[in-house]
């Protein structure tokens, strides 16, 4: 057909183009362009099969056309993690429904203020993946928890509390050890 390619896209994700069009449907892909779809619905942007193999033969059909080309680059590895405390973010394969990015470790500021995830680390490891993911359209989030270091034991007499992560429907919280007066 004599259309020239466009160069390959160099960002992780996975990338479909269209050089004969997409005749069976009103898309075309002239230039190389995110399949945001695959990547959100099918692991195209983790998956270098899903993406060159079975993205491919979904357009393919889709379109009515045999000549999709699809480009998979791997999402980055995860740089070394951070010694702060608290609760941190990466984003491999980039947030595709939103304009963000945490192509470094990225402090989960909004997640610490409002999900407890500075103390908690179910609440970081586990709920804030799943909130990100769900965010950004993507399945790939990575988090990494540095717990806040445990005081030493008291050596007073007495009964003493410590709630390491929190005690939010009550309100208190005791990140030190605090001698129990009420009980």
């Amino acid at each position: 057909n004599g259309i020239p390619i466009p160069d390959k896209p160099t960002d992780s994700g996975c990338y479909v183009l269209t050089p004969s069009g997409c005749p069976k449907q009103g898309f075309d892909a002239v230039q190389w362009t995110r399949d945001t779809w695959g990547e959100q619905n099918r692991k195209a942007g983790e998956s270098q099969s899903q993406c060159l193999s079975q993205r491919k033969k979904d357009y393919d059909s889709w379109c009515g056309a045999s000549d999709t080309m699809m480009v998979w680059n791997a999402p980055p590895a995860p740089p070394s993690p951070p010694s702060l405390q608290g609760c941190f973010v990466f984003t491999p394969s980039g947030c595709p429904k939103q304009g963000f990015k945490a192509l470094s470790w990225t402090r989960d500021s909004w997640g610490e203020q409002n999900r407890n995830a500075y103390r908690s680390e179910s609440q970081c490891l586990s709920q804030r993946k799943v909130d990100y993911d769900n965010w950004c359209g993507s399945t790939d989030t990575v988090m990494h928890w540095n717990g806040i270091p445990i005081p030493d034991k008291p050596t007073d007499s007495g009964c003493y509390v410590l709630t390491p992560s929190g005690c939010p429907k009550q309100g208190f919280d005791a990140v030190q050890w605090t001698r129990d007066t009420w009980g």
